[in-house]
């Protein structure tokens, strides 16, 4: 029961697989010589190419907190020795017999407040510094692994030689020899390919002139033989269907536009298997000739054993 449901539900998602990629893969091309070039690339009705631009969302702002003001290590510093200094010509105030002493006690506190400070901001600079790396032991390590994976890299394949008693020319007939029958079905399955490629819709309007009427006329009459020369070189190679070729001729004016516009349509199913079916041809071709080399060679190895064996006995 089990593998009926299983076997059933591989059969349907192969269907719709089939079903799928029977769909065609629709190229909408169009150009002209005012620069204006488009391409539009479409399966099942969806635009793969160009993909639409999703709009941005906008951004909601974020509050921000404020944060409190620190003062930095020397404002504070400076503040401190201000105070000191303060209190100390108050004391001066009070007691004038004792200036000089004050001074110079209020000169010893700000040099020893500035050393403090200066002096931890120094120490934080020095054990900020990153440490030296110990480059010993790492060092030889990574020397060694590198040295390894030198050692290890494979020399590069050497070409094939010749073989004994072979000239460049021998070599290059057995090669033409072992790529000549894969050039047939390749040339046809590669034209299969191409004409699988369908050019629809096709609409193409120029417009051109001259300043002299005989020479707009003689232009106008080589660019009408030259696209239609090129429109039947096209459906030779791919299927091709036009819908408009309009060569509009203008006198006394000297005007040379053009522009066009075409739909490419191709079925992956079609492509698919046309390649399968090469692959299968030189699949055809190419396992024979293995066993045909395969069979040589040991042939070979037969007789050189038979001589071998004859070489002892005598």
């Amino acid at each position: 029961m089990i593998t009926t449901i299983v076997l059933k539900i591989l059969l349907i998602i192969i269907l719709v697989i089939v079903i799928l990629l029977h769909f065609s893969v629709t190229v909408f091309v169009r150009g002209g010589t005012g620069g204006n070039f488009e391409i539009k690339l479409r399966y099942l009705g969806i635009t793969l190419y160009p993909r639409p631009k999703k709009k941005k969302k906008k951004k909601k702002k974020k509050r921000r907190k404020k944060k409190k003001a620190v003062k930095p290590k020397q404002e504070i510093s400076e503040t401190n020795t201000e105070e000191m200094t303060e209190t100390v010509a108050e004391v001066a105030e009070e007691k004038p017999d004792e200036t000089a002493d004050t001074q110079s006690a209020a000169e010893e506190i700000h040099s020893a407040t500035v050393e403090e400070v200066f002096g931890e901001e120094t120490s934080s600079i020095e054990d900020e510094k990153p440490e030296d790396k110990p480059a010993g032991k790492k060092g030889r390590k990574s020397r060694k692994k590198k040295e390894k994976k030198k050692k290890e890299k494979k020399p590069r394949e050497k070409k094939e030689k010749p073989e004994k008693g072979e000239s460049k020319l021998d070599g290059l007939k057995r090669k033409w020899e072992f790529i000549k029958p894969y050039i047939p079905p390749a040339w046809k399955y590669s034209k299969k390919l191409l004409k699988a490629v369908r050019i629809e819709d096709v609409k193409i309007n120029i417009d051109t002139g001259k300043e002299d009427a005989a020479e707009s006329a003689q232009f106008y009459g080589k660019l009408q033989a030259a696209l239609f020369s090129v429109l039947n070189f096209l459906a030779m190679i791919f299927t091709l269907r036009v819908k408009e070729a309009n060569i509009n001729c203008h006198f006394n004016v000297k005007r040379l536009d053009a522009e066009g516009e075409a739909v490419v349509k191709v079925r992956p199913s079609t492509m698919i298997a046309i390649a399968f079916c090469l692959l299968f041809c030189c699949a055809k071709i190419f396992i024979p000739y293995k066993f045909r080399q395969w069979r040589e060679k040991r042939r070979k190895k037969k007789s050189a054993e038979k001589i071998q064996n004859a070489t002892v006995e005598n």
